[in-house]
């Protein structure tokens, strides 16, 4: 695999089967290798052949997700409790998605612990 295909998409809380066949149309007609998804709420790709999801659905409910190829191999998958956050190894570089709502969607508990720590997701992918 001399290039990869990576793409980034919020799919704000998608649960309806038709748009999740259109997210799985976008996938696979744009060939993509690597997807990072975000506000993701439910396990919606489960079946989705020829690919792996790795999910962090955590306590804020509204997670981020690492969708890839099945050839592609990823290693060192760390997450954020919160959700927010999901990085893996794939082969010398460290794929980090995060979700770091606007402040006015983060809620009245924006300064809680389920809030976004950057220093945490940095110090997630130093650990290997």
């Amino acid at each position: 695999m001399a290039s990869i295909k990576l793409a980034t998409l919020n799919i704000n809380g998608l649960t309806s089967p038709t748009r999740v066949a259109m997210l799985e149309a976008f996938l696979r007609l744009q060939e993509i290798d690597i997807l990072l998804l975000q506000e993701v709420t439910q396990h919606i790709l489960d079946n989705l052949h020829g690919y792996t999801t790795h999910y962090n659905i955590g306590t804020t409910m509204r997670g981020t997700a690492i969708v890839t190829r099945d050839e592609i191999q990823l290693v060192n998958v760390s997450k954020l409790p919160s959700g927010r956050a999901i990085a893996a190894k794939f082969r010398e570089v460290w794929i980090i998605n995060i979700y770091a709502p606007a402040a006015q969607h983060a809620g009245k508990n924006a300064n809680s612990s389920t809030t976004l720590n950057w220093h945490t997701c940095y110090e997630m992918h130093q650990k290997t």
